[in-house]
């Protein structure tokens, strides 16, 4: 089985992998999409007391905004499992369970205090 059913299984992988994605875009720190994000938003930090500025603040806002870029996400991955059910079942699996691993690790892993 190689495809996304619209069935509570794949709507909750659907939503796990969306929930990643959004995580991914807006709060993951690696180096490199911390300064992808500054670019697109264009962030500038004011040296007094570490004030961020963004230069186009509406990005910024729907890029950190969970139900703005989220909802966007969600479209993308019902468009994804609708159209690329084969290529859904891959990518969107990955990111649900890479979403449930960081999950656990958050709330169930006593070594993470």
């Amino acid at each position: 089985m190689t495809e996304l059913h619209l069935s509570l299984p794949g709507l909750a992988i659907i939503a796990l992998a969306a929930a990643r994605a959004w995580r991914f875009c807006a709060v993951d720190d690696q180096p490199w999409i911390v300064a992808l994000r500054a670019r697109i938003t264009g962030e500038t930090v004011l040296l007094a007391g570490g004030v961020k500025h963004y230069r186009r603040p509406t990005l910024h806002h729907l890029i950190a905004c969970p139900w703005c870029l989220g909802s966007y996400l969600s479209i993308a991955a019902f468009a994804l499992a609708r159209f690329l059910p084969g290529v859904a079942f891959w990518v969107l699996g990955v990111l649900a369970v890479g979403e449930l691993v960081g999950l656990y690790v958050r709330n169930l892993d006593p070594t993470e205090d």
